[in-house]
């Protein structure tokens, strides 16, 4: 009777005995009776014989640590035969020798004839007990187990087996329950937060279990390799054992290969999907859910620059690709995302940069132009780690169409995708050089990005939450670096967690600095928090909940429909029948992060009275990555204080971000909230431009709300006694305002144009723009040297500084026949040297993403600071030893703040000086343009100082031009060349060819990034003679 109890269905058809609660009973001593129960089953056993030996064999020996044969008892006495059992363990047949029990079966003939038996009397028990001890040795599931289960009838302890995908590929997975009886107890720790109550089975453990038919074999083997390799790298799904397990004894046909997996509770296409989940709303929501989500990209990052440590201690790297980058490839594992699904990834040993590999398979929907096999056509082409870069920003594409828009918006975005590519092919028919891909859904026509994808981000920049800063961003980021058609121009994954990382801080710091005002009180929070914890967390939770009632009404099948002459003749049912029970029964759901968040602010509502600043590095350091491989709860945000501050929308504060602990005090100027808005128009790329990639100027950085109003010029009195001499410029004290890129600008009008002026198709692929004839006039025989600024403060402006340098390589390639130089103020590594080749920009690109600033907010990052002095010296010492037979101008791109130059005047006394030893007598034979970023005040004084003061100050020849990014790009490129070229637009006679910006009604002030006027700097009308801005400056 007691047996019966413990037996249990197992999931694979077969079934096991709970050993444990035999062995828990077989131990116990009786109430009523003196020893254990073994000894009491023994002693009846005994009574039952027919002959009795003189002495009863007592339950020592079969009960003890070495010899246990507790098991082997179970097994007799369910076939009756129990009272055999010391005939059983005197021929070795015990608990730990079951597996292997036929090698004793010879032995345990002779002792069952001792006994008594007949050698066929013997031969059946034998067989009987055979076939009954697997249920009596269920497979116990181990930490990085590895088995092959067959040549028997094992029996996996699989309570549950629930099939969880029904898309196909080269696997099925399943959902397997297991009581954590038959979990070995490292697996157990491993795996904790699986643990659960069921309420049939007691304590229990969910697991994934990736079951490969024969024929997938191949696939099995690479698979268990690959997550070998990646077994405790953070961010991935972990790997937990295998084995081969046979489904039909004795026959190899019917074999499964299985991979052992922690289980995610949904993918982000089913968590997208989810009745039960919505999108995030409040701001620490939305800045939660991204920061969960951008873990994948480090974890991507990781696979790409994989450092494995073997069980002899030694460290290998590899380069990886996962290639398989989707929705259904990312779980929410406890909360945390994690890549899964490594079935196509491919590794190989550091060797080559940038490196390459060979790829086959992948789905097609996420997957990069180049991987497409309409345009490889069969043929086998290696590619770059980028393949993922695209992948990542197609399922980034999606999570913010989820949190604008929720599952109707990732619908209607595929109907917009499918519909796209429809269209392309009917052209396709009439026309012909149009590409199409090979998915109906893909996000690309085959060579570049589909613009009907720009054009669904611009859809949902004019519909998002103007508390929502952090999805703009990621949306501008995902058009500017990551869906490009050129495999070279996308953003490395090292490169992209920084851009994150740094995303995910200034989005704190805006929620931060817009939270004064704008407090929630604490009655409302708790109310969002009891619905919340009261919403199922899924559908199972809601059967539970409410097991009967209605369902919210779905709209009618095709079948269900009929014809409309149908529909008419029956008579109408008012859909407002049953309107309470249908009311009553909409589910409830759980918003993103809501209630955690929630708890935070209420705990910090209770216990903080004075708002007191928070170290931010906290919020977004990778729990998993401070734990030693350890699994630990997902993204926990700190309580942070409301702050007594609060500085305009989509600013920066490049000072705090240096410094986690300073306070930063409210800029001057009017509210934000009263300037009219700036609505948001991103560059559309022209329809059926194919076979070219399309330039998106859409920034990294969201649209500002408000423009930005320029507090009035500061003017010295024009009487001032003691004029004062100029400083170094220090750090801003105030937040700095990301510059975005406008389509009205003109360095996006001219990269439009390069991009429309390729010569063909060819020409375009590789890079190679239609020379400027009016350029080479002047750049023919001239060298053209860039210098960028990476210093810290240039952090806000990299991502426009980025595509500023692009678009001017692009203008100048050809025209240096040296070939163009590139030249970083901090760090040389990564500097370049006569790049001809038609891949220019793409390198320089490379370059700028290897050099982009760090966050000095890190704890393991410093502030760096720009010495102008020193690389100038540098560049000029060169020129005069090597390079003085051929003309040279620098164009230098940078904010102007040179916090590394300490000295007063040293960027201004080290050109002049420059200028006199070099004594040329041809016109600005070395030439220096400064190509600003940003609007520090100060800077732009010592730009304008150094553009309009030198040749009266030091009396040397006027070889400096300063132009802002918005500005003109003929002038970025010939300003410094060309005297008539280097005046203030205010000089010139008639219109300049500059881009039109509107200025904020009123405020006399341009948008950000767009230079005051000198007028407005200085204090003088456009008849006046400009003054030289060193007698005030300098004395």
């Amino acid at each position: 009777m007691l047996l019966n109890e413990w037996y249990h269905d197992a999931a694979c058809g077969r079934q096991f005995v709970n050993y444990f609660k035999l062995l828990d009973w077989m131990t116990k001593t009786d109430t009523n009776e003196k020893g254990k129960n073994v000894a009491r089953l023994l002693r009846e056993l005994h009574q039952l014989k027919a002959q009795k030996p003189l002495f009863f064999d007592s339950s020592v020996k079969i009960a003890t640590e070495e010899d246990f044969a507790l098991r082997v008892f179970g097994i007799l006495l369910e076939l009756d035969r129990g009272d055999f059992i010391h005939a059983f363990s005197r021929a070795n047949i015990v608990d730990k020798h079951l597996a292997v029990a036929p090698q004793c079966y010879v032995h345990l003939a002779q002792e069952l004839n001792n006994e008594g038996l007949s050698a066929l009397e013997a031969k059946d028990l034998i067989e009987d007990f055979d076939h009954k001890r697997w249920s009596f040795i269920p497979v116990t599931i181990s930490y990085n187990m590895s088995r092959s289960l067959h040549d028997g009838q094992w029996v996996l302890p699989f309570l549950k087996k629930e099939r969880i995908n029904g898309k196909g590929g080269t696997a099925d997975v399943y959902q397997v329950l297991v009581q954590e009886y038959f979990i070995d107890p490292v697996l157990r720790d491993a795996i904790k937060k699986s643990r659960f109550h069921d309420k049939d089975y007691g304590w229990c453990y969910q697991l994934a279990l990736k079951t490969y038919s024969p024929r997938n074999k191949d696939f099995f083997e690479w698979e268990k390799v690959a997550f070998k390799g990646l077994r405790g790298q953070p961010g991935m799904v972990q790997y937990l054992g295998d084995y081969v397990f046979e489904e039909i004894p004795n026959e190899p046909e019917s074999w499964t290969y299985n991979i052992l997996l922690e289980l995610g509770e949904l993918d982000l296409d089913e968590f997208f999907a989810d009745q039960h989940s919505y999108p995030p709303v409040r701001t620490p929501e939305i800045i939660a859910f991204w920061s969960a989500l951008f873990k994948v990209a480090e974890a991507i990052k990781r696979l790409h620059n994989l450092e494995r440590r073997d069980e002899d201690g030694v460290t290998e790297k590899y380069h990886g690709w996962h290639a398989d980058i989707k929705l259904d490839n990312i779980l929410r594992v406890h909360g945390e995302y994690k890549l899964a699904d490594f079935g196509f990834a491919k590794f190989k040993r550091i060797k080559e940069e940038p490196p390459t590999e060979y790829i086959e398979g992948g789905t097609q929907t996420y997957g990069p132009p180049e991987t497409d096999p309409k345009r490889v056509r069969g043929t086998s082409t290696a590619v770059t780690q980028t393949i993922d870069t695209w992948s990542f920003g197609c399922v980034l594409s999606i999570a913010v169409t989820w949190v604008i828009l929720g599952y109707q918006g990732i619908l209607q975005y595929e109907t917009l995708r499918k519909q796209a590519i429809a269209n392309l092919k009917r052209r396709q028919e009439q026309e012909t050089g149009l590409t199409t891909p090979t998915a109906h859904d893909a996000f690309h026509n085959g060579y570049n990005v589909l613009p009907e994808v720009l054009q669904w981000h611009n859809y949902l920049h004019t519909i998002s939450r103007r508390s929502d800063s952090l999805s703009m961003r990621v949306l501008g980021l995902v058009e500017q670096e990551m869906l490009l058609g050129s495999p070279q121009q996308r953003i490395s994954s090292t490169a992209l967690c920084e851009r994150l990382k740094f995303m995910l801080k200034a989005a704190d710091m805006d929620y931060a600095n817009s939270r004064r005002d704008a407090s929630i009180h604490e009655s409302v929070l708790k109310a969002l928090l009891e619905y919340d914890q009261q919403a199922p967390a899924n559908s199972t939770q809601a059967a539970r909940a409410k097991s009967a009632g209605l369902e919210r009404l779905a709209p009618p099948s095709a079948s269900s429909r009929g014809s409309a002459a149908a529909q008419d003749a029956a008579p109408r049912k008012s859909r407002r029948i049953g309107k309470s029970e249908r009311l009553d029964n909409i589910p409830r759901g759980k918003t993103a992060h809501r209630a955690e968040d929630l708890e935070r602010e209420l705990q910090a509502q209770a216990d903080v009275h004075e708002p007191e600043p928070s170290a931010m590095s906290d919020l977004y350091d990778s729990p998993v990555e401070e734990a030693d491989g350890a699994m630990i709860p997902s993204f926990q945000r700190p309580v942070t204080p409301t702050p007594r501050f609060r500085p305009r929308p989509q600013q920066i504060n490049v000072t705090q971000l240096g410094d986690p602990t300073r306070k930063v005090k409210p800029p001057n100027g009017p509210d934000p909230a009263t300037n009219p808005q700036l609505p948001r128009q991103p560059y559309q790329p022209p329809n059926g431009d194919q076979g070219r990639p399309q330039v998106s100027p859409s920034s990294m950085w969201p649209r500002p709300r408000q423009p930005f109003t320029r507090p009035p010029p500061v003017r010295e009195p024009e009487s001032s006694p003691e004029p004062k001499r100029s400083t170094p410029p220090r750090m801003p004290p105030g937040p700095v305002l990301v510059p975005t890129l406008e389509p009205s600008l003109d360095i996006c009008r001219v990269r439009e144009e390069l991009e429309r002026n390729r010569p063909n198709r060819i020409a375009s692929f590789v890079g190679i723009p239609k020379k400027d004839l009016y350029l080479k006039k002047f750049i023919k025989n001239r060298d053209i040297k860039f210098i960028v600024d990476n210093g810290t403060t240039m952090l806000p402006f990299w991502g426009v500084a980025t595509y500023v340098l692009e678009t001017l390589t692009l203008k100048l390639a050809g025209l240096d026949e040296d070939g163009l130089d590139l030249v970083f103020t901090i760090g040389e590594e990564f500097n370049i040297n006569n790049a001809r080749r038609a891949n220019s920009a793409a390198r320089f690109q490379k370059a700028m993403q290897e050099m982009t600033p760090k966050d000095p907010g890190d704890a393991d990052e410093e502030f760096l600071r720009t010495d102008m002095t020193a690389v100038l010296g540098r560049v000029f010492d060169e020129y005069l030893k090597t390079d003085r037979h051929k003309a040279m101008t620098l164009l230098i791109l940078t904010d102007g703040l040179w916090l590394g130059s300490v000295k007063e005047d040293v960027v201004e006394k080290k050109i002049a000086d420059f200028v006199k030893e070099l004594n040329s007598m041809e016109p600005r034979r070395f030439s220096i343009e400064f190509i600003r970023f940003g609007d520090d005040r100060t800077a732009i004084k010592r730009l304008e100082a150094l553009d309009n003061a030198m040749e009266d100050r030091y009396g040397i020849e006027d070889i400096i031009d300063t132009e802002p990014w918005t500005g003109r790009v003929r002038k970025m490129i010939v300003g410094s060349i060309l005297e008539g070229e280097d005046l203030d637009e205010n000089e010139r006679e008639g219109p300049t060819p500059a881009a039109s910006v509107p200025s904020s009604p009123g405020s006399g002030a341009r948008p950000n990034g767009v230079r005051n006027s000198v007028s407005q700097i200085y204090g003088r009308s456009p008849s006046q003679k400009k003054p030289n801005p060193f007698s005030r400056l300098m004395g």
